[in-house]
């Protein structure tokens, strides 16, 4: 979970490295965003393979459109981190809500930025459109981000195309923007080590050396090009030892 400072410190960075990009840095005193009135919000939907994707598309007030933005709004799509992240950025697996995502969502509104969140395949209010864990794919959540930015192309509100991802949607953002051509890309958190090396790192010093020893095993598998068919005969086993003590 954020803490209030450091989630303060992100939404700050994201909001700067993005206005750099609009270049909006070189405006006049004069002619800076004019913050007027309240941000609305509208329902969106993305048509996926397997459902319905829903989304949250959040305009600036009109009125900000109006001032600030006389020849279309930028447009940026926030894609979430790993896991069952939702739209606003809050996880099932983690109590409470830090509503991250949606707070960088109502920044960039008033800054008269238009932005699109979603929630994933599987996700939320996106749930029917999951698939069983076997037959879901990395390609699948590039596939629809890269649908979502080519739709957006055809909405004449939006002059530009940014993609924002967090952590894991840094690399689907990445692999999006390569083929679906956004006017710019942000990556926030983004990893830089490859995925075995980041799981090392935080699987070492929580797995008992039986279960390191497994997890390298299947490491190892996937690394080498080769599908681990069932792995969870083999981790049953050290389960059952280790709960045997317990």
């Amino acid at each position: 979970m954020f803490t209030n400072r450091r989630l303060h410190c992100i939404i700050s960075g994201v909001i700067f490295m993005l206005l750099a990009t609009l270049q909006f840095s070189q405006a006049s005193a004069a002619d800076k965003p004019k913050r007027i009135g309240v941000p609305s919000d509208e329902p969106i939907e993305l048509v996926a393979p397997t459902g319905i994707i829903n989304g949250t598309l959040l305009l600036p007030a009109k009125q900000n459109a109006v001032v600030n933005n006389k020849h279309g709004l930028p447009l940026v799509i926030i894609y979430a981190g790993s896991g069952p992240t939702d739209r606003d950025g809050n996880t099932a697996r983690a109590a409470g809500k830090n509503d991250s995502l949606k707070m960088l969502a109502l920044a960039f509104a008033e800054n008269s930025i238009a932005s699109l969140r979603f929630d994933k395949r599987g996700v939320a209010k996106s749930a029917d459109a999951g698939s069983t864990e076997k037959d879901l794919r990395f390609d699948q959540y590039v596939d629809d981000l890269s649908r979502r930015i080519k739709k957006m192309r055809t909405d004449t509100r939006f002059s530009r195309i940014i993609v924002a991802g967090h952590s894991e949607g840094s690399l689907i953002g990445m692999m999006a923007v390569a083929t679906a051509k956004a006017d710019a890309f942000v990556s926030v958190a983004g990893i830089a080590r490859s995925a075995g090396e980041v799981l090392r790192t935080q699987l070492k010093p929580r797995l008992s050396a039986p279960l390191w020893d497994e997890s390298e095993r299947v490491l190892a598998a996937l690394e080498s090009g080769k599908t681990v068919d069932d792995p969870l005969p083999h981790w049953r086993h050290f389960i059952d030892r280790a709960c045997s003590h317990i």
